[in-house]
C-alpha cells in the first residue's frame, strides 16, 4: 500500500490527512523517549559504578540516546 507524503499513514479509501505536524510530533516524541532512555541508562551505570550521579554524564547519555533514536528513525547506519 502507498503512504501519504504528508502524514505517513496508509492511503486507503477512508484516508483523511491530519497533516505533517502529527508526523513530526510523533518523530520528535520518539527522539525524546530515546533521550529519556539514554539518561536512565547513564544514571543506572553511574550508580552501579560510582554510587553517585552528576549532571554532566546524564546529559551526555540523554544526547546520545536521542541521537541514536534519531539515526534509527532516519534509517542511517
Amino acid at each position: 500500500m502507498a503512504t501519504c507524503p504528508h502524514c505517513g499513514e496508509y492511503l486507503d479509501t477512508y484516508h483523511r490527512c491530519r497533516g505533517l505536524w502529527r508526523l513530526r510530533l510523533r518523530v520528535w516524541g520518539k527522539v525524546a523517549m530515546g533521550g529519556l532512555f539514554g539518561a536512565a541508562a547513564a544514571t543506572v551505570v553511574l550508580l552501579a559504578l560510582y554510587d553517585g550521579v552528576s549532571a554532566g554524564p546524564v546529559v551526555i547519555g540523554a544526547l546520545l540516546g536521542a541521537a541514536v533514536m534519531f539515526a534509527y528513525l532516519r534509517g542511517e547506519p
